[in-house]
C-alpha cells in the first residue's frame, strides 16, 4: 500500500520510456514529463507503486500515510553516479595547485604523485579512518542528489589492500539507505615494485577474482588502460579473466585518445566504457551498435585543464548511449555534484539540459546494471527520488553552486528532506 504519497503541480520527470533500456538520440532529450501528479511508494519495500495525474484511490493508500505536498517544485528520480572512486585516503590539494602552476597529471604522476601517493595513504590508513572518509563522501553526495553510486576499489593495489577496500564499500552499503554498487579495479596501475614484473602483477590481480565474486565483494571488474597504466592487453586479460568468473565489465577508455580500448570492450561485452574522450569515428560506430554505454566525465577533464573533450555529440548522434558521471577521486575530479557536471556537459560538451539529467540518471543506471530497477519513476522501480527546491528544473546546471535539492529519498527512507540531511546513512523512516 502507499504509505508515502508525493504530489506536485509542477513537473514530475518519470523517464519511463522506454525504460528497457537506455535512451538514445532524440529520446535521450525526452524526459517524459508529468505536469501535476502524484508518486505513490510503499515504503516497506522501498518501491514506487503509484504514479498519476489523478490522486489514487482511498482503497490503495494506508490510513497513516504521509502525503508530502511540494507545492510546485520538481519531483524527479535520484542520480545515479556510474563511475565514482569513493573511497581513498589523504589529500592531494597540493598537486592540484601543482597543476594551477603548470605541471600535468602526467608530470605529477611521473614525479611520484597521483595514483601512487593516494596509494601510500590508503594503505596506511585504518579500516576505521577509511570508513569515516567513506561516510563523509556519501554524506556531500547525497546532499547532491545522489541515491546510487558506483564505488570503485583501486588504490590500495595489493590483494589485501582491494580485498580491506571492498569489504569497507560492503560496510558501508550496510549502513546506507541509498545503493553502493562495487567494482573491483585490481587494474588501476602497475605498482612501482612491479614495474619490471609487469606479467606477475597482472597475474596476482587475476587471481584475486575467483575470491572477490566468491565472498560477493564486487559485481564489475574494471581496468585503466593507459600509457601511465595499463596496456590493452594487460587489461582485456583481466578482463576477460573476471567475465569467465561471473563479473560485469567496465574500461577506463580511450582518455586521451584513441587507442582501441573502446572497441575492445564493446568486442567482449563491457557494460560501459568510461571517459572516451579521445574516442574516434570507428569506435563510436561499434558503441553506436551495441548495448555499451559510453560514460563521459567533463568534469575529469575541467578539472585536469585538459582541452580534449568527449565527443558527446557525435555518440548521442550515432545512436551511442551516452552516460554522465563525476569520477569522484582525489586527483583529477574531486566534484561530488551532479549539477555541476550538468552544468560542463552543457558548456564543454554541448548537451542540452533534458540529454543531461537522462544521461546521469537513466543512462547511468544501465551504465551500473540498474536500469531495469532506478533511474524511472514507475511501477515496480526504487522509490530513489529527488524534490527540487525549483519548478524549473533546467535551474539544476544553470545555478552553479547553488544548493537545489530539497528532498532525497532513497529506497523509500529520507536522506535529505527541506533542505536537511538525515542524522545516518540510513535515512528517516516515513511515520505517519
Amino acid at each position: 500500500m502507499i504509505k508515502l504519497l508525493l504530489r506536485t503541480r509542477g513537473p514530475i520527470l518519470t523517464l519511463r520510456e522506454p525504460h528497457h533500456s537506455p535512451k538514445r538520440r532524440e529520446a535521450l532529450g525526452n524526459l517524459n514529463v508529468m505536469f501535476g501528479g502524484f508518486v505513490g511508494v510503499d515504503t516497506d519495500s522501498g518501491k514506487v507503486i503509484y504514479v498519476s495525474q489523478h490522486a489514487p484511490e482511498k482503497s490503495l493508500v494506508n490510513g497513516r500515510c504521509v502525503d508530502l505536498d511540494a507545492g510546485s517544485r520538481v519531483i524527479m528520480p535520484g542520480f545515479v553516479d556510474c563511475h565514482n572512486h569513493l573511497l581513498w585516503a589523504g589529500s592531494r590539494a597540493h598537486e592540484f595547485y601543482a597543476r594551477c602552476k603548470g605541471l600535468t597529471y602526467h608530470e605529477i604522476a611521473e614525479g611520484g604523485g597521483g595514483i601512487a601517493y593516494t596509494r601510500k595513504k590508503t594503505l596506511d590508513a585504518t579500516e576505521e579512518e577509511l570508513l569515516e572518509t567513506g561516510r563523509r563522501h556519501l554524506r556531500f553526495l547525497v546532499d547532491h542528489g545522489v541515491t546510487t553510486v558506483e564505488a570503485k576499489s583501486g588504490y590500495a593495489l595489493t590483494r589485501d589492500g582491494e580485498l580491506r577496500t571492498l569489504r569497507a564499500f560492503a560496510r558501508l552499503q550496510s549502513e546506507f539507505a541509498g545503493t553502493i554498487v562495487p567494482t573491483y579495479l585490481g587494474g588501476h596501475l602497475i605498482p612501482p615494485e612491479y614495474a619490471e614484473r609487469r606479467e606477475e602483477y597482472i597475474e596476482e590481480v587475476v587471481q584475486a577474482l575467483p575470491g572477490i565474486r566468491q565472498e560477493k565483494l564486487a559485481e564489475f571488474c574494471d581496468v585503466f588502460v593507459d600509457p601511465i597504466a595499463l596496456t590493452r592487453e594487460e587489461g582485456k586479460k583481466i578482463l576477460l579473466a573476471a567475465k569467465e568468473n561471473g563479473f560485469l565489465l567496465k574500461l577506463h577508455a580511450d582518455e586521451f585518445g584513441d587507442d582501441g580500448t573502446s572497441a575492445m570492450g564493446v568486442e567482449i561485452g563491457a557494460t560501459s566504457v568510461d571517459h572516451v574522450a579521445g574516442i574516434g569515428a570507428e569506435s563510436i560506430g561499434k558503441l553506436a551498435n551495441s548495448p555499451t554505454v559510453a560514460v563521459l566525465l567533463p568534469a575529469t577533464m575541467f578539472f585536469t585543464q585538459t582541452a580534449l573533450d568527449a565527443p558527446a555529440r557525435d555518440l548521442i548522434d550515432a545512436g551511442a548511449a551516452v552516460a554522465l558521471a563525476t569520477d569522484l577521486n582525489p586527483g583529477s575530479s574531486l566534484v561530488f555534484d551532479p549539477c555541476f557536471v550538468m552544468t560542463l556537459a552543457g558548456l564543454r560538451l554541448g548537451m542540452a539540459c533534458d540529454e543531461a539529467i537522462s544521461a546521469h540518471i537513466k543512462n547511468a543506471a544501465f551504465a551500473v546494471g540498474r536500469g531495469y530497477t532506478k533511474g524511472s519513476l514507475a511501477p515496480g522501480m526504487d522509490a530513489d527520488i529527488v524534490i527540487l527546491d525549483t519548478g524549473d528544473y533546467r535551474e539544476l546546471g544553470y545555478y552553479i553552486g547553488a544548493d537545489n535539492i530539497d528532498t532525497v529519498i532513497a529506497r523509500g527512507r529520507f536522506l535529505k528532506r527541506d533542505g536537511r540531511l538525515a542524522e545516518s546513512l540510513a535515512g528517516e523512516a516515513v511515520l505517519g
